[in-house]
């Protein structure tokens, strides 16, 4: 792909991002999230099948978005606090090459999880309907996507907070439905 496409693309993405602002959470359930591979910043290949058994957190963002910017802290402060419950978080960024990941993670800081990159293939992206800048996308431990958030609302993290403390920390009705 030329510069001049990926700029386009890039703009349209960002228009996206900053129009489309408007936090709306779904609950739908999907019966199993598609599996992806993608690598992160060492070259290794995550593949989310690979989860099965843990909550997962899909964080989609992308380094020249404000709001996905203004969510880094956000997100490592879910990670922190959850990672030892067993939640794994795992930012996707979408269309930047690494360098410029590598470059907006020293001057952002770290999410505290795993950065995976689509460079540019874009269908990770549209296997889970990310249209907008940042989605946040809850997978269960069965591999059932149950919650997704998109646009970066204030409210978001407080919806996704309880999502997952529902899946970790089910009540003790939600235990005995189970069994």
């Amino acid at each position: 792909m030329n510069q001049l496409t990926r700029l386009v693309i890039k703009s349209v993405m960002c228009v996206l991002c900053l129009g489309c602002n408007s936090g709306q959470a779904t609950s739908h359930a999907m019966p199993v999230a598609p599996d992806f591979a993608l690598r992160n910043l060492h070259g290794d290949v995550v593949r989310l099948s690979s989860f099965r058994g843990h909550t997962v957190v899909l964080d989609f963002w992308a380094s020249w978005c404000p709001p996905c910017i203004a969510q880094v802290p956000s997100m490592r402060r879910l990670t922190d606090k959850y990672k030892p419950q067993g939640v794994i978080v795992l930012d996707i960024d979408v269309l930047d090459e690494q360098e410029i990941v590598q470059k907006f993670l020293a001057e952002h800081g770290h999410f505290g999880s795993d950065v995976l990159l689509t460079l540019t293939d874009e269908s990770t992206m549209s296997a889970f309907g990310v249209e907008q800048f940042p989605s946040t996308i809850v997978v269960d431990k069965r591999g059932r996507i149950v919650a997704s958030y998109s646009g970066g609302a204030p409210d978001d993290f407080a919806k996704l907070e309880a999502t997952i403390r529902r899946l970790t920390f089910p009540s003790p009705a939600q235990r005995t439905a189970k069994n």
